[in-house]
């Protein structure tokens, strides 16, 4: 049985015409585009942590939000 993938393309808000450009040309409805929802980054630091951090590092290995703010596109790949 082959392996289905779900792939999305999450494009930033300034560059709503490459969201279109890539709905219009999405090869027989395989990937999924979505606009970047978000108002505002979600994690915020704060100066004085009210709690100790105990995370020994950080998991993620690349920041997809990073991708949006720099390039304006993100491409997620799900099995």
């Amino acid at each position: 049985m082959p392996i289905m993938t779900r792939v999305i393309f999450v494009v930033s808000r300034n560059h709503v015409e490459a969201a279109a450009r890539l709905k219009r040309d999405n090869l027989a409805g395989k990937a999924e585009v979505i606009v970047d929802r978000r108002q505002f980054e979600r994690r915020q630091r704060s100066e004085l942590p009210s709690f100790p951090n105990r995370r020994q590092s950080d998991r993620r290995i690349r920041s997809r939000s990073r991708d949006i703010d720099l390039i304006g596109i993100a491409v997620v790949v799900m099995p």
